[in-house]
């Protein structure tokens, strides 16, 4: 006999609104692993997942579905799956970067700036100035006509010895 798909849902369901999270989560892992495609489940596991403080699990969850909506072209839906692992990885360079890319292809830039700001903080934070230096430049790209971003660019650019770049900044 097959995977009773209809079952595993109605019972993951039912311990849900018991309480009984350990046998929900797997009822659904049992479901995303028969239906790989199942989508909606597999967030539905993240979110339980979470709710339990497996945090590498949830994320696990979230990164696939946010995979999944970013291939289809829904960058809204990949944005919020994104904004979940945020909330787990606050400081995660790959998910900054995909929230700022994302944003950025959406045209909601100043999100986007944010995202890059951030991941320039977090780079300079660890001491790797030329990753810093180009998430600057991204943002300077968003918003050539703010000087005070250029002026810091260029700045950077000088105290890094890239004269081609920092007269360009400037």
């Amino acid at each position: 006999m097959g995977f009773d798909k209809s079952k595993a849902m109605r019972n993951a369901e039912r311990y849900v609104a018991q309480g009984k999270i350990r046998a929900a989560i797997a009822e659904y892992r049992a479901v995303v692993d028969n239906d790989s495609r199942d989508i909606t489940t597999l967030n539905m596991l993240g979110d339980l997942h979470a709710k339990s403080s497996e945090n590498r699990e949830a994320v696990e969850c979230y990164l696939k579905v946010a995979d999944h909506y970013n291939k289809q072209g829904f960058a809204q839906k990949a944005i919020a799956m994104f904004n979940k692992v945020s909330r787990l990885q606050p400081n995660s360079i790959e998910v900054l970067t995909k929230l700022a890319e994302l944003h950025k292809g959406k045209g909601s830039l100043s999100e986007a700036k944010s995202h890059y700001a951030t991941l320039a903080e977090q780079y300079e934070k660890n001491g790797r100035r030329i990753e810093a230096l180009a998430m600057w430049k991204q943002i300077a790209l968003l918003d050539p006509n703010n000087t005070e971003v250029c002026m810091s660019l260029a700045d950077s650019y000088v105290r890094e010895n890239q004269k081609e770049d920092a007269v360009e900044a400037f």
